[in-house]
């Protein structure tokens, strides 16, 4: 079976069909709701706040799974979150945008900007392409088995998500949030995209710089988003102290560092630097010798095969061919000579055309068949 009956199968467009709904009915609302908890807080929406979102999604979930609804009906699938987009004007303005009013090119296709998302839900649940149309009922299948795997995922207690749910009472429920956590929560991020910004950054410094150390590539990543680059002249010590007089002893201090170490640093910099050039200057130098030895072995064949034409070890005519053979009697050595009057031809002129393998399936050629094939050759050259 080849990929394209695969890919084109109505199963697999069914997979995508439903993977597609998850992503417009749940993984954009939720990402929205994580991304925004800290700008949230005057809505009194905090980081435990999103337990009643896992509690929505439980909910939605045991509803496909238990075949109350099915993953098809658009009216429940994109109304998941509806009560938080009463709750929250911002959310309820995304929403609206993302699905109603925002534009995009279409890919591939004319540059006018269209409603992509407000066309592909519509496709999404009232298909158009009959393509998509026959993948009614292997999506509600498909819907079935990706919220009971959802559920599964949600409610397993090695995950953090089964702390946030009701059903469990879970130990970072909302409700069994205390008063005092959640002013402590006030304001606060509900994902560590700080932590991850932090080996995004150091990650970059590696890949572009391959050699770089790793704590100081990370190092510098840190610094970045920081930004300690872009402060103004006294911002990173006065943010240490506020005594201005321990402030400016601390910065002559470290400007004088500074200018003490920026010889063997630079030293040191340029010595690494140099290494590395050595290095794929070497490598570089390998790579070059191995081609070259490649192309020579190929070319001295050539000139070898192309000068033996002229040579009395090259039987150019039928009858000297005929000749030469009646005179050698070792078996090996009647087949050596042919297959190297072969060769002059193949490899020394590039008759490629006129190749002849010396075996089949493991059994070699003959010298009577190679022969045969040889005499066709000679044949060929006279005319």
């Amino acid at each position: 079976m080849n990929m394209w009956t695969i890919f084109a199968s109505k199963e697999n467009v069914a997979m995508y069909r439903v993977m597609v709904i998850v992503h417009l009915a749940i993984t954009i609302p939720v990402r929205w709701l994580a991304a925004e908890t800290h700008n949230l807080g005057h809505h009194r929406w905090l980081p435990r706040s999103m337990g009643r979102v896992v509690d929505v999604l439980e909910a939605a979930c045991a509803k496909i799974v238990d075949g109350n609804v099915d993953i098809l009906d658009e009216k429940f699938m994109m109304n998941l979150f509806s009560v938080f987009r009463l709750e929250m004007v911002e959310f309820d303005e995304f929403l609206t945008f993302k699905f109603e009013k925002q534009k995009r090119k279409d890919a591939g296709k004319s540059s006018e900007k269209m409603l992509l998302f407000a066309k592909l839900q519509d496709e999404l649940f009232h298909p158009k392409l009959d393509t998509n149309k026959e993948t009614d009922k292997y999506a509600r299948q498909f819907g079935v088995v990706f919220m009971k795997a959802m559920l599964q995922e949600l409610q397993d207690p090695l995950k953090v998500t089964s702390k946030y749910l009701s059903s469990l009472d879970g130990k970072l429920l909302h409700e069994n949030t205390s008063l005092a956590e959640h002013e402590a929560l006030f304001g606060k991020k509900a994902v560590n995209d700080d932590a991850e910004r932090t080996h995004g950054a150091g990650s970059r410094q590696i890949q572009t710089y391959t050699c770089v150390n790793l704590g100081k590539g990370f190092g510098v990543g840190h610094a970045k988003i920081q930004g300690d680059f872009s402060r103004e002249k006294d911002g990173f010590l006065y943010c240490i102290c506020d005594d201005d007089d321990l402030a400016e002893r601390l910065r002559v201090s470290l400007l004088v560092t500074a200018m003490e170490e920026a010889p063997s640093v630079v030293e040191a910099n340029n010595a690494e630097i140099l290494k590395q050039q050595e290095a794929k200057h070497h490598h570089m130098e390998l790579a070059r010798a191995a081609a070259l030895e490649k192309a020579t072995d190929a070319q001295i064949d050539i000139l070898c095969y192309y000068k033996m034409y002229s040579q009395p070890v090259c039987l150019r005519m039928a009858k000297a061919f005929d000749t030469a053979m009646k005179k050698i009697s070792a078996k090996g050595k009647k087949l050596d000579t042919i297959k190297e009057n072969i060769s002059i031809r193949v490899i020394g002129f590039k008759w490629e055309d006129l190749h002849h393998p010396w075996s089949k399936n493991g059994v070699q050629y003959s010298s009577d068949e190679l022969a045969k094939h040889l005499k066709m050759i000679i044949k060929e050259e006279q005319r």
